[in-house]
């Protein structure tokens, strides 16, 4: 709902804001899923108090502004009726902890803070809101209490964040029933449970708006009660009437308390752009960041277009003896492979960048490839350092032009990812509000969006150089700033050795992609759907209803109403019928557990078998997926469009999908996938005895888990035993619970606390491990892996056992898993050069979990397969005291060569 701007029409706004309802609201919003950031602290009524007061200011734009909150003292309501109140609940500890950082936003924001002891905030607001509707000054009161509803007339209205409803005098009387004079008489007769007004007994809502509307106000039905029809309403109405009375100044609000209406104080001020945004990321909220600072505030710079063969020349000249420089290309989309270089951006110093248009529909552009040719010596110069944000999409769209960008030297965005591994934005708008307190031109603003929004050879040269200019510049300013915060961190090797060589690694191999069969994913759609069918008329026939096993809500219905299983959490739209209720629910009928089976079809057809034939590019044949080096909070790459980490293996059918993923005529795919590397890392951190020697032996370790666990013999040991330990050695090095054990093992909470306790009798060193990485990381704030990466660990103090226990499994497996990250990118980068320094036609195309694929020739495969073994098997940096050990299969398709 867009709010109009009394103030833009002329007429002064006065916005006064129920500081402490919106922050209950706030609060209890996020109640199901708390926002708890890095350091585990509950942030819910912050962040959502803080996103509702900014959208507030951004819809109404008032030229006055005060956030009113109550005191702890009490009221002269409390003087004059004790039980006031009296049956409120104390609010939670973790609310009441976010109470004083709230009073700091909101004077950040540049908002005056009231309080007044001894009053509500209801009477500060009342007072206020009177004597500026006496002064001509429009009032809007935020707030969802309907006690306000007595304060609104021509000049005063309550707007209901949570509806979203702005109440009038004509709102006030259609919804409530009465107009606003009489609202207190209404609620005089009715009472209020959340205030423990008592009201008269017996006398709901409807009641005491039908007599009010009828009598006008508590004393007129009072002298009227012969007339009311019922005799038990009669009755109390005579044996309450008093304590109506006395109700209804309970709910009158005081409009006269001392407060003065300081305008000076009231007038919104302009934030501190540094203070402002030191607190937003100290609270970990980069997406306000950006909403609340205005554009610019980076000082003068200077933008000039380069639009000559002779001012390229120059520029040329001058890049090559600059010592390096940020690069920024502008494309017409953001796919490498079919885009069209637009225009390129450059900056050696600060305040100033230069831009080249080449490919602008209208105004003066130099030729595109002869720029290129200008440019490709300085660009290839291994002399000059290249910078960049997200510089993989620039490396890859030069390659796809015959240019081979290098060295890349700093990418802001990885760096950043670096520093803060937790965070889930590390665009250029987010660093530069963070870091340098600058709000720069977005591209959704500099083009549109939706129907309405341009691709970038149509936006005019002036604009677009001014665009591209600030994001160079701004690129080289953070540079600055996070190169010595990454050198403080001691993460410098790590970007220099493995972060950065790793970015034209993932490049070539987005660029390369792999072959997609489509027809397979045809016959397998086929397959599939005949299964869900099948599966779709058996949970009807057991039902005994027909229902649409799409759509939840029927599903709830069926599961709950119809077939009397047990309820569990609710959500808006009635009880939920997620994954881990329906599998709660399997082991007490077989109509969830087929559910939960035709669901995990229906999300292969969805997520694979429909979507996967509409990613194939229509210029190469091949399916390019995105590798993602800057998302995962342990270090690992992920994947998307398609994400192939999702990809099931457990059931054939998931494995079917890999047939799929082809090689082309004359080659093969090659799988090199790392067997245990986790718990091969895990038994070198800890030092072990009994996991390096089992290692070293070359055993099984999940059979030789199970003998330990199930006291028998290896040979002795079932695949279903086997499977549990598998489970037990992946959940106690993930940390996981007795609890949560016992839920994977389908086995009580006692049989699996035996089966941890079993393990850590037997391997005491993963005892002392998972201690030592507890108490270390309570002590620095984080855990690192073996080369140094970092990542933050929050709430290992906290008094919320569920907050402490997330904490402790992240201390415990960020070593593990951020060290198999680590290892297999090292991998990566050592297979990658000698591949290419061996000239062996053989390409890197996909990397899943632990797992590398390459389509190599297929005369090439002996030369190729030692070599991968060799670097992947002996990645530098990692000398573990356990043989690393990679499994290797070939054939046409990725399924074959597993």
């Amino acid at each position: 709902m867009t709010l109009p701007s009394s103030s833009r029409q002329g007429v002064p706004t006065l916005v006064l804001v129920d500081g402490t309802a919106l922050a209950y609201r706030s609060y209890y919003a996020f109640i199901r899923s708390p926002l708890v950031n890095s350091r585990g602290e509950n942030v819910s009524a912050v962040y959502g108090f803080a996103s509702s007061l900014i959208k507030l200011l951004e819809e109404r734009e008032p030229d006055y502004v005060a956030v009113v909150f109550d005191t702890p003292e009490p009221t002269f309501r409390h003087e004059a009726y004790e039980a006031y109140k009296a049956t409120r609940e104390e609010a939670p500890d973790e609310m009441v902890a976010q109470l004083p950082v709230i009073h700091e936003l909101v004077e950040e924001l540049g908002i005056a803070v009231l309080e007044l002891p001894g009053y509500e905030a209801d009477d500060v607001i009342g007072t206020l809101a009177r004597r500026a509707s006496e002064r001509g000054i429009r009032v809007v009161i935020v707030s969802g209490d309907k006690d306000f509803f007595q304060l609104v007339a021509d000049d005063v209205t309550v707007y209901d964040p949570g509806k979203g409803v702005e109440y009038t005098p004509e709102v006030v009387e259609e919804r409530f029933g009465v107009p606003p004079r009489a609202v207190t008489d209404v609620l005089g007769l009715m009472g209020d449970s959340s205030d423990n007004v008592p009201g008269v007994p017996g006398i709901g809502k409807k009641t005491a708006t039908e007599l009010v509307a009828r009598y006008g106000t508590i004393e007129e039905v009072l002298g009227h009660i012969n007339e009311i029809s019922g005799t038990k309403r009669r009755e109390r109405l005579s044996e309450h009437g008093r304590t109506a009375l006395a109700s209804r100044d309970l709910v009158t609000i005081d409009v006269d308390a001392p407060v003065e209406l300081d305008l000076a104080r009231l007038r919104r001020r302009p934030p501190d752009p540094f203070e402002l945004a030191r607190l937003l990321k100290d609270l970990e909220f980069p997406s306000l960041i950006e909403r609340v600072l205005p554009l610019g505030g980076g000082g003068v710079a200077t933008y000039e277009v380069v639009a000559s063969e002779k001012g390229l020349a120059t520029l040329v000249r001058r890049l090559t003896e600059s010592g390096g420089f940020v690069i920024d290309l502008e494309t017409t989309s953001l796919d490498p492979i079919t885009t069209e270089i637009v225009g390129i951006s450059v900056a050696f110093e600060e305040g100033t960048a230069y831009y080249v248009p080449v490919g602008h529909a209208s105004g003066k552009c130099l030729p595109r490839d002869a720029v290129l040719e200008k440019l490709r010596p300085v660009l290839e110069n291994s002399a000059v350092p290249k910078y960049g944000q997200n510089m993989k999409f620039d490396y890859a769209v030069l390659k796809a032009h015959g240019i081979e960008l290098g060295p890349l030297s700093f990418d802001t965005m990885v760096a950043s990812y670096l520093l803060d591994p937790g965070r889930r934005q590390h665009g250029l708008a987010v660093l530069a509000l963070e870091h340098l307190s600058r709000r720069v031109t977005t591209i959704e603003e500099l083009i549109g969006r939706g129907k309405d929004r341009l691709t970038f050879d149509q936006v005019p040269i002036e604009a677009a150089s001014d665009y591209a200019c600030e994001d160079a510049e701004v690129t080289l300013l953070l540079k600055n700033v996070l190169e010595p915060a990454l050198e403080e961190a001691e993460l410098s090797g790590l970007m220099h050795d493995i972060e950065m060589p790793l970015v034209p690694v993932l490049a070539r191999m987005e660029l390369r992609g792999v072959g997609l069969d489509t027809d397979v994913l045809g016959e397998l759609a086929a397959k599939l759907g005949k299964e869900a069918e099948r599966l779709r008329r058996r949970v009807v026939e057991l039902a005994g209803k027909e229902f649409n096993l799409d759509s939840p809500k029927q599903v709830g219905e069926i599961l709950f109403d119809h077939l009397g299983l047990p309820r569990g959490r609710r959500t808006k739209t009635g009880y939920s019928t997620d994954v881990t209720v329906l599998e709660r629910l399997s082991g007490e009928h077989e109509v969830p557990k087929l559910i939960l089976s035709y669901r995990q079809l229906m999300k292969l057809k969805s997520g694979y078998l429909d979507a996967l034939p509409k990613l194939v590019n229509p210029r190469t044949g091949r399916v390019h997926t995105s590798f993602n080096q800057t998302v995962a909070a342990t270090g690992r790459l992920s994947s998307s469009n398609p994400n192939l980490q999702n990809i099931p293996i457990r059931n054939e059918l998931g494995r079917e999908i890999r047939r799929a993923f082809v090689a082309e005529e004359g080659r093969v795919l090659l799988s090199a996938d790392y067997s245990q590397i986790e718990l091969r890392i895990m038994a070198h951190l800890s030092g072990d005895e009994g996991l390096i020697k089992a290692f070293r032996a070359g055993k099984d370790f999940h059979r030789a888990t199970a003998a330990l666990i199930f006291e028998k013999g290896e040979g002795e040991v079932t695949e279903a035993e086997r499977d549990w330990a598998k489970m037990v050695n992946f959940g106690i090095m993930y940390g996981m619970s007795p609890y949560g054990l016992a839920r994977a093992l389908a086995v009580t909470t006692e049989e699996a606390a035996e089966f941890i306790e079993r393990y850590f009798d037997a391997h005491p060193g993963v005892r002392e491990y998972t201690a030592r990485v507890v108490d270390e990381a309570r002590r620095t704030g984080y855990a690192r892996t073996m080369l140094g990466r970092r990542r933050p660990v929050g709430g290992l103090d906290s008094d919320d056992r569920n907050v402490r226990r997330a904490a402790e499994r992240v201390a415990v497996n960020t070593p593990i898993q951020g060290s198999a990250a680590d290892l297999i990118k090292v991998a990566m980068i050592g297979v990658d050069r000698r591949l290419a320094s061996e000239k062996v036609p053989c390409d890197m195309v996909l990397q899943v979990h632990d797992e590398l694929v390459f389509e190599v020739d297929e005369g090439a495969l002996e030369r190729a397969l030692p070599l991968i073994r060799d670097e992947m098997e002996h990645p530098c940096g990692f000398d573990l005291e356990v043989p690393i050990v990679v499994n290797f299969g070939h054939g046409p398709s990725w399924y074959d060569a597993h």
